[in-house]
């Protein structure tokens, strides 16, 4: 392993150089948003590797690493043998992959989420999560785990109907070990609730599980808001489920409290947790948003949204957790934790200030100067609009509506690959960030008509998209 981090901060430290940082070059790339945060996080990497010293004036390098051609024969001399070993061949390639884009993701002209995720695919993902050996003991634990309290459960209530939530279940690493185990308890499963802020990764599960397991529901939840005000009952599950997904959130105490109100008093939360900081999950994850959301960094292993065993157990028990356990204790250096708590009931839930309400229907504001055809060009531009983010996130045109931003849809970084997509087929080429610049329908619809006016007119307005009235919502 030593070698290999070696290799990779080798590698770091080149591409930083490749666009102009640790060179004798006076102007150096601007990073924006979170990424200034990563930054920070490679340069001590590379100091505690002793690539780069710290001086009055910054960090200056300390090695000489070679050409980037010398660097990738390292990598690849080394990589062939990683590759034979199946616990380190899904990280593997996914490192590689985010190496090689990653100039052009930090100057902005790849999304992280593209690369990671290409073409809106789990697939380079989804084997960090499963089918390799260290990933299937820890989901094997928190499975085994979910079975001894269904077992215990039933010896006392021999009728009882359970319902789980998982939150944030992701490509379903962890719930598809938990499904193999929970079909000895079929019968006694009422609801299994599959979560997440990602409509993609819902389309994703209902397609891949749904057929095998009866009890499975689909829902957004944020679990940085009440549940109250996302559709999800309060105090109605038995069970919490939480893998890998907690620590990418800002205030790990209103989170444990969102998931606290949840569940049902003695209800168990079972978490599955990163349990160290290393250069792999620094130079892949590392690079998404959700990595950098913490603002309780005293809280957090340094580096990274991770937090050590010993401060889950003192933010779990005075968020009003109890009988907090560590199953596997003795496997956490191999940088997983699997931790169970009980409820004691008690909830605390902050009270929403400001509501949100949709309008309910679609308004096209046209100018009262405009002619007709301009108006027929607005509105069935909106249409198209609907139609499309309809198709990409499975809900009925109807429900799309003017005012509410792409985000409470679940069009997140991975669902824009396809929509933009579609939108282009019409357009032509249009910019990667022209989802956060226009962020809602009416927005978005104003920006194709005034910057795309003559490609709208020679198809929108020669051949009627008609919304597709059949499509039913992901859940009702």
């Amino acid at each position: 392993m030593l070698n290999t981090e070696d290799i990779l901060c080798k590698m770091l430290f080149a591409q930083l150089q490749s666009i102009g940082f640790f060179t004798e070059s006076k102007s150096q790339p601007v990073l924006e948003n979170f990424y200034g945060r990563w930054f920070e996080e490679s340069q001590s990497i590379l100091e505690r590797h002793q690539f780069l010293k710290r001086t009055e004036n910054g960090h200056v390098p300390t090695r000489s690493i070679g050409t980037m051609s010398e660097l990738w024969k390292e990598w690849n001399e080394q990589k062939s043998d990683l590759l034979q070993d199946n616990n380190m061949k899904a990280m593997v390639t996914l490192v590689e992959t985010a190496l090689k884009a990653l100039p052009d993701i930090l100057t902005g002209k790849a999304s992280a989420t593209d690369i990671l995720f290409p073409n809106s695919s789990m697939d380079l993902v989804e084997g960090v999560y499963k089918n390799n050996q260290v990933a299937d003991y820890f989901n094997d634990v928190l499975a085994d785990t979910l079975a001894a309290y269904l077992q215990e459960r039933l010896k006392q209530e021999p009728e009882a109907k359970i319902r789980i939530l998982e939150i944030g279940a992701g490509t379903g690493g962890t719930s598809a070990a938990v499904f193999q185990k929970l079909k000895a308890w079929q019968t006694h499963i009422k609801e299994y609730c599959y979560t997440d802020l990602s409509k993609a990764f819902l389309i994703h599960a209902e397609n891949k599980y749904s057929p095998d397991n009866p009890y499975l529901t689909y829902k957004r939840f944020n679990v940085e808001e009440p549940a109250s005000e996302q559709h999800i009952d309060p105090g109605s599950y038995d069970v919490v489920i939480a893998a890998n997904v907690l620590h990418a959130t800002k205030n790990i105490r209103q989170t444990l409290r969102n998931a606290k109100a949840v569940l049902k008093k003695n209800g168990l939360l079972l978490l599955n947790e990163i349990s160290d900081h290393n250069i792999y999950s620094h130079l892949t994850f590392g690079l998404l948003e959700g990595w950098w959301l913490y603002e309780d960094p005293d809280l957090r292993i340094p580096g990274c949204p991770g937090l050590y065993p010993d401060t889950w157990k003192m933010v779990l028990e005075s968020e009003g957790y109890r009988y907090v356990s560590f199953m596997a204790e003795q496997s956490h250096q191999l940088g997983q934790q699997i931790i169970a708590a009980e409820s004691n009931g008690v909830v605390r839930q902050k009270k929403k200030t400001e509501t949100e309400e949709d309008t309910g229907h679609l308004q096209i504001d046209a100018e009262k100067d405009h002619s007709q055809e301009n108006a027929s060009l607005i509105e069935q531009t909106a249409q198209f609009v609907k139609h499309t983010l309809a198709k990409s996130i499975k809900l009925s045109p109807e429900r799309i509506h003017e005012d509410t931003t792409f985000e409470k849809y679940g069009i997140d970084s991975i669902l824009q690959v396809n929509f933009i997509r579609e939108l282009e087929k019409v357009t032509g080429d249009l910019p990667k960030t022209i989802l956060f610049e226009h962020n809602n329908t009416k927005e978005l619809v104003d920006y194709l008509v005034k910057e795309h006016e003559s490609k709208l007119r020679t198809t929108l307005l020669k051949e009627t998209k008609q919304p597709a009235k059949n499509e039913a919502p992901l859940q009702t």
